[in-house]
């Protein structure tokens, strides 16, 4: 009895080690294609993802950003090298649920790019289905900038500069 036990102790942590070295050998493999558009159509369907969801493609930081939606906002980058184009999902779905706002939650964040690359990002869900804009001020300057919001959208995002604590988020009906 004794033996056996020790058989099956073996025999699940053989199976724990060989589990997580499969997903790190998986998680490392990278691979390149010819053009852009190939590397993200390709990259989103090997993740199960669809391009329609693609809100937008923007560059920050000198890195070139994937905005889309799979439930919740999730940020994507594209990179290029001799080999071609990649892509590299952060792998984070943002969605907020607060039970006390009533026109929209926002979460001050930032993404981390695979060159290390750390860039603020102000990410919130519209709650209330009559707002029609997020202003974001920032209190020092007191200048301030406009995110649309299209009919039946859920959630939006802003990269930002400065520090979060200036930044003031108003929900414009």
């Amino acid at each position: 009895m004794k033996n056996r036990l020790l058989t099956y102790f073996a025999i699940f942590l053989l199976s724990i080690t060989l589990y997580g070295c499969n997903k790190n050998v998986a998680a490392s493999k990278q691979i390149f294609y010819s053009t852009k558009e190939q590397a993200i159509v390709k990259s989103f369907e090997y993740e199960g993802f669809n391009t329609d969801n693609i809100l937008s493609i923007e560059k920050h930081s000198g890195e070139e950003i994937i905005i889309f939606l799979n439930k919740g906002i999730g940020f994507a980058f594209i990179q290029k090298n001799p080999k071609g184009y990649s892509v590299t999902f952060d792998g984070i779905f943002r969605d907020y649920k607060l039970q006390d706002r009533t026109d929209g939650v926002e979460s001050f964040t930032s993404i981390t790019t695979p060159t290390g690359a750390k860039i603020p990002v102000l990410v919130g869900k519209i709650l209330n289905s009559s707002v029609r804009e997020v202003k974001v001020t920032d209190n020092i300057s007191n200048s301030y900038e406009v995110v649309n919001i299209k009919k039946d959208q859920v959630f939006w995002y802003y990269f930002y500069k400065g520090k979060w604590e200036n930044k003031k988020v108003e929900y414009i009906k």
